[in-house]
């Protein structure tokens, strides 16, 4: 990963704070039961006019794309747009620890992504119900300003090798985004280029996106998605999301001790405590317990490592790789 370089010039911008660039994390990015509505264009323009478009408190400005070709159809969302648990997607197989973003469109978003708390990276699982091992990388955390990571993953399905997935993104912009319907302010730019060595990827075996992510919320915002000569741009309403859960959050949980021989302690959780599931290496759930105090006893529980998920009662997920001797 490339570091950013301060120039003479950002480093004056660094002591503006309204200016400042923020670091791109997990926080701002695909939170679970961020509800918005989802609009679509299809756009003739070309996909490279908007490459060198962007850069440190920038304002894209693209509230005039209304009445003409090629932004005929540029108009306020209604399609309704979600990040949900995988477990409540239509993939009957899809654990909790997965993310399920979907939109009512036909052929147009249903992915399925896997965040991995030790790499703080988030993978994409597929497209519809397909599976393939390992996951596509699809993004990794944190990203400053035009930090850049290029991965090479080499895919299976049952243990036959498909095909290889080279995957470049670089968090290339930050600002605002100005729509014909209304303003998305604070939000990261990132572009991306993907090869597909067997067409892997069902839309080609080279595309480009462009994403603008929301801040506030983690909502993609605005998406341009170029296959062949043709851009597909999703955009998302501006008003604000109806964010009941964040699924990445800082590790201040205290969990001890750690490893533990039967029972561990919970401690520095503000909130009330719903449930606690618990998966294996695999990504299955072998435990899910409501509890009422803060202790867990997990007597019963094989030797191994597991992941601990806490869901609060204000809808927080706080996530704990834990250690059974």
């Amino acid at each position: 990963m490339k570091k950013f370089l301060l120039t003479l010039s950002s480093l004056f911008i660094g002591f503006l704070p309204s200016i400042a660039q923020p670091v791109f994390t997990s926080n701002e990015c695909f939170q679970v039961n961020d509800n918005s509505k989802l609009g679509f264009a299809v756009l003739s323009e070309k996909f490279e006019t908007y490459l060198s478009s962007t850069g440190s408190n920038f304002t894209w400005d693209f509230a005039s794309k209304v009445s003409s070709s090629p932004w005929f159809n540029w108009s306020a969302p209604t399609i309704d747009y979600k990040f949900q648990p995988g477990a409540n997607g239509s993939s009957f197989d899809l654990r909790t620890s997965e993310i399920n973003e979907e939109s009512f469109i036909a052929f147009a978003r249903n992915n399925y992504f896997t965040y991995a708390l030790d790499k703080d990276t988030l993978y994409l699982d597929g497209i519809g119900t397909t599976r393939y091992i390992p996951r596509i990388p699809y993004l990794s955390f944190p990203l400053k300003y035009k930090d850049s990571v290029y991965t090479k993953t080499a895919l299976f399905i049952n243990k036959l090798n498909i095909g290889n997935v080279s995957r470049y993104w670089i968090y290339d912009g930050f600002g605002t985004i100005k729509f014909p319907y209304g303003i998305a302010e604070e939000v990261y730019r990132i572009r991306t280029h993907q090869i597909d060595s067997n067409f892997i990827i069902k839309q080609g075996t080279v595309y480009e996106e462009l994403i603008w992510f929301r801040k506030s919320d983690g909502i993609p915002v605005l998406r341009f998605l170029k296959t062949g000569n043709l851009i597909s741009a999703y955009y998302a309403g501006v008003n604000g999301a109806n964010a009941t859960e964040k699924l990445y959050l800082d590790q201040t949980t205290m969990v001890y001790p750690n490893p533990f021989q039967s029972t561990l302690y919970l401690d520095h959780i503000q909130e009330p405590i719903q449930f606690i599931t618990i998966t294996n290496c695999l990504g299955e759930t072998i435990k899910i317990q409501q509890i009422t105090s803060k202790e867990l006893s997990l007597e019963h529980l094989s030797s191994g490592v597991y992941q601990l998920e806490i869901k609060t009662i204000d809808g927080k997920i706080i996530r704990n790789k834990i250690c059974k001797y």
